[in-house]
This record gives C-alpha cells, sequence and structure tokens, in this order.
C-alpha cells in the first residue's frame, strides 16, 4: 500500500468532508498535468474493501467519466485491487449510497472495456471503465504493441471530454506513471522532434511521488517510444535527451536503420 506521506497536500484531491468523520476528505490519489491540461489525470491507489466507498465518491465528485485500470484484481498469489464493479452475475453493485449497473463489457485480448451507470441522490451519469489486462504479474509486458495501442484507444474514447481521467494500477505510481508518460509522449512527438523521457518523469514525479517506479518501467517506456517512432515510418531524426537508461536495452542495435535517432546527453 501506498503511504499517505507520499502524497503532496498541494495537489491531493480532496472529497467534500464530512464534519462528523475526522479525515474524511482523504483520498490517496493526486491530480496530475497531462500534454496541454492541468489536472487531467488523477492517479490513484487501486480501491481495497476499506477504500473503494471514497473511490467512487471521488469518481463522482469529479465528475470523472473515464477510469483506467492497469492491473488485475489479483496478483502474485494476493488481492491487488478489489472489485469496484459488479461481478458477471450480479448487474448492479451499491457503495455507501451510490448504485453502479454494468451496462456493457467488451472482452478483448489485451483489455476490457466496461460501461457503468452511476446513481446517487436521484442523478445519474455513464462512465467509461478501460481495463488492461496484459500487464503480466512480474515486470514489463514483452511487447510495447498493446499497451501502446491501448492509450491511443482511451485518447480517442475521450473525444471533447475535458473531466478529469482517473487511472489506478495498485499503489498508483508505477503502471499509473508509465501510463500518463505514454499518453503525454504519444501526443508530444506529433509536435516535436525531440523527446525527454527523464525530464518527463521527473516532472510527474514532482506532483506524484515514485510515478514510473523502476528502471524496468523506464527502460519499457523508451521502448514503447522507440516502437512507436518505427510503426510511424517516419525519417525525421528525433532527438532524445537523458538518454542513459535507453543505452541498456538489448534491442536497442536492432532498432537501427528503422528510426532515425540524434542523442542528447543532459543532466538535471
Amino acid at each position: 500500500m501506498l503511504n499517505h506521506k507520499l502524497l503532496y497536500n498541494n495537489n491531493r484531491v480532496k472529497l467534500i468532508a464530512d464534519a462528523s468523520i475526522p479525515g474524511s476528505d482523504y483520498i490517496n490519489a493526486s491530480y496530475v498535468s497531462g500534454y496541454l491540461c492541468p489536472n487531467e489525470f488523477i492517479a490513484t491507489q487501486g480501491p481495497l474493501p476499506g477504500t473503494v466507498g471514497d473511490f467512487w465518491r471521488m469518481v463522482w465528485e469529479t465528475r470523472a467519466k473515464t477510469l483506467v485500470m492497469l492491473t488485475q484484481c489479483f496478483e502474485k498469489g494476493r488481492i491487488r485491487c478489489h472489485q469496484y464493479w459488479p461481478e458477471d452475475n450480479k448487474p448492479v453493485t451499491v457503495f455507501g449510497d451510490i448504485v453502479i449497473t454494468k451496462l456493457m463489457e467488451d472482452v478483448q485480448i489485451d483489455w476490457t472495456i466496461r460501461d457503468l451507470k452511476i446513481e446517487r441522490h436521484g442523478d445519474c451519469v455513464t462512465i467509461r471503465q478501460c481495463n488492461f489486462t496484459a500487464w503480466p504479474e512480474h515486470g514489463v509486458p514483452e511487447s510495447s504493441a498493446p499497451l501502446v495501442h491501448f492509450v491511443k484507444l482511451v485518447r480517442a474514447s475521450r473525444a471533447h471530454d475535458t473531466t478529469p481521467m482517473v487511472v489506478h494500477c495498485s499503489a498508483g505510481v508505477g503502471r499509473t506513471g508509465v501510463f500518463i508518460a505514454l499518453d503525454h509522449l504519444t501526443q508530444h512527438i506529433n509536435d516535436h522532434d525531440f523527446v525527454d523521457i527523464y525530464g518527463l518523469v521527473a516532472e510527474l514525479r514532482s506532483e506524484r511521488m515514485c510515478m514510473v517506479q523502476n528502471l524496468a518501467q523506464y527502460i519499457f517506456l523508451h521502448q514503447c517510444i522507440l516502437d512507436l517512432l518505427s510503426s510511424k515510418g517516419s525519417n525525421q531524426p528525433i532527438c532524445f535527451v537523458n538518454y542513459s537508461a535507453l543505452q541498456k536495452m538489448d534491442s536497442l542495435d536492432a532498432m537501427e536503420g528503422d528510426v532515425e535517432l540524434e542523442w542528447e546527453e543532459t543532466t538535471m
């Protein structure tokens, strides 16, 4: 579980407090900036049995219409995230005064899309949950293609939606950080001839500690961008700033000729 001390108070999500319950405005969630919009994301822990009610309060109060889940409910022999949507044999679930109804479920090889209706006090809203299911229990995915495709799918589904996108894994920092960074970079490379993955991760960590949690995830993020550039078939040089982790990848030599790279090493 991610310790609450890892949150920054200035950008934590604050729930509407119940004056009779001390600390009732708290949830382990942080606003995180997107490529063009501040506070475009809410990075949060996967709900636990004791916090699932707060999770749905947050979704309701922020009017979020997109949920991104990057974990399975059960991994590594233990519960990673409480199932916060209705089960197959029970289309309606109640958490406190919030009623959740599953309207649709589309199961694909690498992800599942669910449309959910949330009702509270006679008001209702429909949201979409995008659950990436291809992340292995250990390490990172062998191929970047499913996650790159998933990020594009989620981005396209938002259209003109300006409400925050809620993103979670288990602790809400590792896979969550990779997803947010990849969404940012996918848009960035359409407008620029350079990428600064190191700088972006540092920026994300200034908004929520430990985003992109380990070296394997950091290297995988570089691989995603290399593969994305290769798939575009563009001959335009791309400058990778702060590329020290990229040099560690075994697959780098195989990419030569497919994508023309210019290197610039800087320090922070």
